[in-house]
């Protein structure tokens, strides 16, 4: 079995959603959203960190020197400060590469959070530690009864101010980012809605359908069911919407869809149509499926025998929503026999905007057949305009 993925999770850049709120309308999930993109450090780059760096070492030097004139003022004030700053400035270039390594952020929201307060509390350690033997040498250091555990706070309390302010760039950053590409989702949102309006019944498709009806004009009952399942298909077609809608309510239109081309093509058509009642029930963006059938369709008479096969499924796994649309024959590439794959462009397009790198776009072909799948993370749900 050869598989192909079409749209693949997005490069660790990719924001999490292109969702496209109202201002003042962020929830709890896309705060926890944006802090777990953020804890990957990713959107830092070099040029970002040093800049960050001079600001925030710059405003640490002038408070260091300010608190020991004021509080503890002795002739070593200098290499005091000197060598704090250098071991501050070291640890957090330290904790930045750690950040941004490819380990962590792979790693999920809770491992990655568990991996940060290691890093954390050993570099705590590891430091105090160090210093506290150089103090025993002659290290210039404030006078304490026990200079790892003086070293110790004062470094916690270091690393956890200068996390609070890293992590708080990075915050800020990735918000202002998902706002930005928010504005974009709801612009491509109208220009989709417009084009929806301008496509939304397929020319090809209806005139097929009418000439159905009057090849059948002999037999009642066919002429009946064709415009009974044609009119239905209509409807869905009409009035869908830019939102969601149980994934059922699509694959209802889409039985319609199929019995006209069943009438159609008769024996040379057979389908399917297998879908779980939680998966039917489950909320995803309307005519999420119809390109799929429509690709099918089109590139299954191309590359298949007769009759040809059509199946549509749909089930829960593993945390996804998993949507398949198979058909008799092989994959075309696009531009192939005419083909320009606008459908399944449009469709992944969609599928960026609304899931960002959550939701994936495969093809799978094995012997004889082939099946386009669409990948939904199961526990997420875009925010649409």
């Amino acid at each position: 079995m050869l598989e192909r993925t079409i749209s693949g999770a997005a490069a660790a850049g990719s924001r999490g959603a292109a969702v496209a709120p109202a201002a003042g309308s962020w929830s709890w999930r896309l705060w926890l959203e944006l802090f777990d993109q953020a804890a990957t450090g990713a959107r830092l780059d070099a040029r970002g960190f040093l800049i960050f760096q001079g600001f925030y070492w710059t405003g640490a030097t002038l408070s260091l020197v300010i608190l020991l004139a004021t509080f503890y003022p002795c002739s070593a004030g200098v290499a005091i400060v000197s060598g704090r700053i250098a071991i501050g400035v070291g640890l957090a270039v330290l904790l930045h590469r750690i950040y941004i390594s490819r380990r962590l952020q792979r790693a999920s929201g809770w491992s990655r959070l568990c991996w940060i307060l290691a890093v954390n509390a050993g570099a705590v350690v590891t430091s105090s530690a160090t210093v506290a033997g150089l103090i025993s040498l002659g290290l210039p250091e404030l006078p304490s009864e026990s200079p790892f555990w003086s070293v110790a706070v004062a470094r916690a309390i270091s690393l956890l101010t200068w996390n609070v302010a890293y992590f708080g760039v990075l915050l800020v950053k990735e918000y202002h980012a998902v706002r930005l590409e928010a504005s974009e989702a709801m612009l491509a949102a109208r220009a989709g809605e417009l084009a929806q309006l301008r496509s939304q019944i397929n020319p090809h498709f209806l005139l097929n359908s009418l000439n159905s009806v009057v090849a059948e004009k002999g037999d009642p009952g066919k002429v009946e069911s064709l415009v009974l399942s044609l009119a239905g298909y209509l409807r869905f077609s009409l009035q869908q919407g830019p939102g969601l809608a149980p994934l059922g309510r699509e694959l209802d239109a889409l039985e319609n869809y199929l019995q006209v081309e069943k009438i159609r093509f008769e024996e040379k058509l057979e389908y399917q149509v297998v879908a779980a009642a939680a998966a039917r029930a489950h909320q995803v963006p309307n005519a999420l499926v119809l390109p799929l059938l429509e690709n099918a369709v089109k590139y299954g008479q191309l590359t298949s025998g007769w009759p040809l096969r059509l199946g549509i499924s749909a089930r829960l796994e593993a945390g996804e929503m998993v949507i398949g649309v198979a058909n008799s024959g092989r994959w075309m590439e696009p531009g192939v026999s005419g083909g320009s794959g606008i459908g399944l462009a449009n469709l992944r397009r969609r599928l960026e905007l609304l899931y960002g790198g959550r939701a994936r776009l495969e093809v799978v072909e094995g012997d004889g057949h082939v099946e386009v799948r669409v990948r939904l993370p199961a526990d997420f749900y875009p925010l649409l305009p």
